[in-house]
């Protein structure tokens, strides 16, 4: 009786393993009458039929090949939510290549689903090369109408900018402030509602009074702030009223910012605010200058001494030294290391990382980073703008800023939510 019990058990074994390869073979033929109709349609463009094949298809084995053509299949059709899904399959088996990946970030990227594309970058950047993807987000501004070859200055609600024929200067509607008959301007006071035009910078010759005279400057553009006058003689240079009274006399003298300017007299330094004057303990073989002519942005200068270094006046504290420094705005800097440009702080910390190819400083929460010879807005949390520009002037206190395309610049203004 044992005996017949031991030879039913072994004929249903058997039964069950002819069964089962049976079964086997039968699914093998299947997954791969459902892959070839899959391939097919995939090659006639009929991608929805292709996907429904795939899938029959890994019900009968589940194939990472099949896995990758469906995840590339639902980037065709745009779907972002079943590519992620195939997407986290492979990397959980440890099978996604960096195609993969950064396929589907090009593909979040050109969609403007930021969201997803961030939070992406930020739960995988370790696992995989993600350097050349940026933290991005969507800026808002309204772009205006007119087109400009040059924009020389800028102030709150006035801007010195330039066509092929001439300067002028425009308020934050671009309504022309200045007459036709001037060409060229060198600088305007905003608050007094006034500006300094002349017809040739090198040989015109500018007096105040009888005993003040001199030349303009050869390389500044801004001769005339906070209602003085910056002279240039052959003994230095001159800083005098409207009246003619004269402030101060030096071999040097920077423009004023609120009231506060930076001299050199005899190899010394110092620092000028209203009546006051303080020598500078500093080793600065040169005082930086940004584009108005000032030295000090801020209640900080940047001096140089085998490299650039940032001072700040109220503190005595000074930065590392830069390669290169763009000068504040009472935000993060933008400077450059040996690996590259970067931000820090007003505490002169690093609050970015430093390799982007060039960099301005932030304003009114807002700075700009160059990548692959673009520019590219950025915000406080270092996400970049999704558009790209040839060059950029980060924005005001009230949010109007300077956009370059195809050689040409326009006024911007960002929404107020944004800033």
């Amino acid at each position: 009786m044992r005996r017949i019990y031991n030879v039913i058990l072994f004929l249903l074994l058997v039964g069950t393993i002819l069964i089962f390869d049976y079964q086997k073979k039968k699914d093998i033929s299947r997954f791969n009458n459902h892959l070839k109709r899959a391939e097919t349609f995939e090659g006639m463009n009929a991608n929805q039929d292709a996907i429904l094949e795939y899938k029959q298809a890994l019900f009968y084995q589940d194939n990472p090949d099949i896995t990758k053509k469906l995840f590339n299949l639902y980037l065709k059709r745009g779907d972002s939510s079943q590519a992620e899904e195939r997407l986290k399959k492979l990397i959980v088996k440890n099978l996604a290549s960096n195609k993969e990946i950064h396929d589907y970030l090009d593909h979040l990227f050109l969609k403007e689903d930021f969201a997803s594309f961030n939070g992406f970058i930020n739960n995988f950047k370790d696992m995989y090369d993600l350097e050349k993807y940026e933290y991005q987000r969507n800026f808002t501004y309204l772009t205006k109408d007119h087109k400009y070859s040059e924009v020389k200055q800028q102030g709150l609600r006035w801007f010195l900018v330039a066509d092929e024929q001439r300067d002028f200067i425009i308020n934050d509607q671009e309504r022309i402030l200045t007459d036709k008959e001037t060409k060229t301007i060198l600088n305007f006071d905003e608050i007094n509602q006034e500006y300094l035009a002349i017809t040739d910078r090198k040989k015109t010759i500018y007096k105040i009074n009888k005993e003040v005279k001199g030349q303009l400057p050869d390389h500044s553009h801004d001769i005339y702030l906070d209602s003085k006058y910056l002279i240039k003689n052959n003994n230095g240079m001159i800083l005098a009223d409207r009246l003619g009274e004269v402030l101060c006399e030096a071999d040097f003298i920077s423009q004023l910012w609120q009231g506060k300017y930076i001299s050199l007299e005899k190899d010394q330094w110092y620092i000028h605010q209203k009546q006051h004057r303080q020598a500078l303990d500093l080793q600065a073989k040169a005082i930086r200058l940004n584009k108005l002519e000032q030295a000090v942005i801020d209640d900080k200068l940047i001096y140089e001494n085998n490299g650039n270094f940032i001072y700040d006046l109220n503190t005595k504290k000074q930065s590392a030294n830069y390669e290169q420094v763009d000068f504040s705005y009472s935000e993060n800097i933008a400077v450059k290391s040996k690996e590259g440009w970067g931000f820090i702080n007003q505490n002169f910390d690093t609050v970015s990382k430093m390799s982007y190819e060039g960099a301005k400083s932030f304003s009114n929460g807002i700075g700009a980073v160059q990548i692959n010879g673009l520019w590219y807005f950025i915000d406080d949390e270092f996400r970049l703008d999704s558009k790209a520009y040839e060059d950029i002037i980060t924005p005001n206190d009230i949010g109007i800023a300077f956009i370059k395309e195809d050689g040409l610049w326009s006024m911007i203004t960002f929404i107020k939510d944004m800033l």
